[in-house]
């Protein structure tokens, strides 16, 4: 697959992912329902990406603060997802491939930094009842 295929590719993808997206906002914003956390209704916890959706209603909005103290790993991983973005992107285009060892070194940074964060947060909400 050349260049401009794999470029025309991705952009269809991303296309679809935008326009899901952009649904998906339109519908919180103007019905108040999102979807629910599966983790934080069996388990009483919160999982990393609990708050992502108010998160983002509050950036749409412009309120940073608000975003930030709904889900603070986001603003932290933000720098280091959008380095992969674009290494990811550039390896793609350029060789036609989609690992490398940067992007497979990222994820696994963004996990364990992700996990990290979800225990803390619990942690440190359980430690402020008690």
């Amino acid at each position: 697959m050349e260049i401009k295929q794999r470029i025309y590719r991705q952009i269809k993808i991303y296309g679809v992912v935008l326009g899901v997206l952009f649904l998906y906002y339109l519908w919180v914003k103007f019905t108040g329902l999102a979807l629910l956390c599966p983790f934080y209704t069996i388990t009483g916890f919160l999982c990393p990406g609990c708050g992502i959706t108010r998160a983002c209603m509050s950036l749409a909005a412009g309120d940073f603060a608000r975003a930030y103290s709904y889900n603070q790993a986001i603003f932290w991983l933000a720098p280091l997802a959008l380095a992969d973005f674009v290494w990811f992107h550039y390896f793609y285009f350029r060789y036609g491939k989609k690992k490398s060892g940067f992007h497979t070194a990222a994820v696994t940074i963004m996990l364990v930094i992700l996990l990290v964060f979800c225990v803390w947060r619990n942690l440190s909400d359980v430690l402020h009842i008690i």
